[in-house]
C-alpha cells in the first residue's frame, strides 16, 4: 500500500530505492529487446509464407523475455514493499 513519506524518510530510503528502480529499468530494456526478437522471428516467418524456425533461438529468446517479466515483476513488488507507488 503507498503511503506518504517525510521529505527525511525519503532521503533515506533513497539508497534501497535506486538499485532497484535500475532493475526495473534493465528488466524493461530485456523485455523489449526480446520482444523485438520474437516480432520480428514472427513478420519473417509471415513474410516468406512459412519457414525452418531455429527452434533453439526461439526458445532462448522466449526465455529471456520471461525472465525479465519475472525480474520486473520481483523489482516492482520490492519497491511497492517499500511502501512505494511505481508510476
Amino acid at each position: 500500500m503507498a503511503r506518504f513519506f517525510t521529505l527525511l524518510q525519503a532521503e533515506t530510503l533513497l539508497p534501497q530505492l535506486e538499485p532497484l528502480l535500475r532493475g526495473v529499468i534493465d528488466q524493461k530494456k530485456a523485455y523489449e529487446q526480446a520482444e523485438g526478437e520474437i516480432t520480428g522471428m514472427s513478420q519473417r516467418i509471415a513474410l516468406t509464407g512459412g519457414m525452418l524456425v531455429s527452434r533453439e533461438q526461439m526458445a532462448r529468446t522466449r526465455k529471456k523475455k520471461d525472465t525479465a517479466v519475472r525480474g520486473l515483476a520481483a523489482a516492482v513488488e520490492q519497491i511497492q514493499d517499500l511502501g512505494c507507488q511505481l508510476k
